[in-house]
């Protein structure tokens, strides 16, 4: 995390969001809440949905 305007979280601190609903010009990331403006290389994860629906 680099900067939240709703100030939830404090710089350096990592985000566990919810899934993506949609992905803009490899910039913007938008959940259903939340929209993320990536900066940076980024580390794009995978999972089987079993691991996914494990957190909730």
């Amino acid at each position: 995390m680099v900067e939240d305007s709703q100030y939830r979280f404090q710089s350096g601190d990592w985000v566990r969001s919810s899934m993506c609903g949609s992905f803009h010009e490899g910039v913007f990331f938008e959940t259903k809440n939340t929209v993320y403006v990536l900066v940076g290389d980024g580390h794009e994860q995978t999972a089987s949905l079993k691991a996914i629906f494990s957190f909730f």
